[in-house]
């Protein structure tokens, strides 16, 4: 199942998505916009395909603006997240 967000309020916002391994192969996605969790989906190693791309961010997909654009290799916390949104 796709996680799709529609904001077109014409606002900032901010938007955190935590990766975590689940049962050794399953995929975690913990979504938290605005600094609050607001979904959460598992993506099933048996329907995960390996890809070799580079990484795409809004590709034909999003007609805004993406600024302040952070990769980390731990997942954050809530209240990290939190501290993230109110800087």
């Amino acid at each position: 199942m796709p996680m799709v967000y529609n904001i077109s309020n014409n606002a900032w916002h901010h938007l955190v998505i935590n990766f975590t391994q689940q049962n050794g192969t399953d995929i975690v996605a913990q979504v938290y916009l605005d600094g609050v969790a607001s979904a959460q989906n598992t993506f099933y190693s048996s329907t995960l395909t390996q890809v070799s791309t580079w990484l795409t961010v809004g590709e034909n997909i999003y007609g805004g603006a993406i600024d302040d654009l952070r990769l980390y290799s731990i997942n954050l916390g809530e209240s990290s997240i939190l501290d993230l949104f109110n800087e």
